[in-house]
């Protein structure tokens, strides 16, 4: 189980509030917690109620290099910790693996570097320095850009979006309903799609057909209807969803562009399909954790720039 549904559908499992109401009787049962540096000090509590149930717990993610919990900022609890404390030790009954394979791609060098990123003597702004020498920024168009802020987001999005629709006679301008400003922070905007994008799915619960964080790939589309089907965050074709259809406007509404995406966004993804820019580096609120994130998304250096 995991917080996000991405990292959730990874292992075929189900979000921890899913379990929170499915699973809150279970009994001597394995409980395998992954993206374990998105649960907050609130979710650890709750869960560590079933070790006095007789179950046993897998506990697996990056502590050091992984983005926080939203309430990291007000909760006063320290993350930072955790890894090592006595709690998380109890949780696992002592048992600790670290584990060395790079997964993600076939370049050892793009994945030592990642690695020395970890080292605490490490100052951001060297890192950050290290980060642009090796994956300089060039002039090729990016197919993903990470961002820090949401207005940057929607900007980038509208101008790559505009861009790219320009050269298709196929693309379709989807407009959303009218969304009261600041309700919520991943805001809709107008968006031109065509067969072949793919976009993220932004939805306040699971529906039918759409679960919130997953990518989607535009099938077909016609004046009213856009025909979408759900891709496996795996990549294995035989796991991708049935094709259903949706209006115009719900489309807008309910899935997001990913020509830009927020690091949190990002996490947990593997951005597969070109050129990932990491941005906002000089951003105050930019840290480590962004960096490791950012340049983690991609199995092949040559596939990264950071500006």
């Amino acid at each position: 189980m995991s917080v996000t549904h991405v990292a959730a559908a990874l292992a075929d499992g189900s979000t921890i509030a899913h379990f929170r109401h499915a699973g809150r009787y279970k009994k001597n049962i394995w409980i395998v917690v992954d993206e374990c540096s998105f649960n907050s000090a609130h979710m650890w509590n709750w869960l560590s109620k079933f070790k006095m149930m007789g179950c046993k717990f897998l506990v697996l993610g990056d502590f050091a290099g992984q983005l926080l919990p939203i309430s990291a900022g007000s909760d006063g609890f320290d993350y930072d910790k955790i890894a090592d404390s006595d709690f998380m030790h109890d949780l696992c009954n002592g048992l600790r693996i670290e584990l060395t394979e790079f997964r993600r791609g076939p370049d050892m060098d793009h994945f030592r570097f990642m690695q020395s990123l970890y080292d605490p003597a490490l100052q951001l702004a060297t890192a950050i320095k290290n980060a642009k020498a090796r994956y300089p920024r060039s002039d090729r168009h990016p197919h993903y850009v990470l961002v820090i802020s949401h207005k940057k987001r929607i900007r980038e999005n509208q101008m790559t979006n505009g861009r790219l629709a320009r050269g298709r006679m196929d693309a379709r301008l989807l407009k959303p309903a009218a969304v009261k400003p600041g309700s919520i922070a991943n805001m809709p905007q107008d968006m031109y799609v065509w067969p072949g994008l793919k976009f993220q799915a932004c939805v306040k619960q699971r529906e039918q057909n759409i679960i919130n964080g997953l990518e989607y790939e535009v099938l077909a589309t016609t004046d009213t209807i856009v025909k979408l089907r759900q891709l496996h965050p795996s990549g294995d074709t035989a796991k991708h969803g049935d094709p259903f259809e949706l209006p115009h406007e719900d489309t807008a509404n309910k899935f997001r562009l990913q020509h830009a995406l927020c690091y949190y966004t990002a996490q947990g993804r593997t951005l597969r399909d070109g050129l990932v820019v990491c941005t906002d580096t000089d951003h105050k609120a930019f840290c480590m954790r962004h960096l490791i994130v950012g340049i983690g998304r991609v199995g092949v250096g040559t596939q990264m720039e950071v500006m």
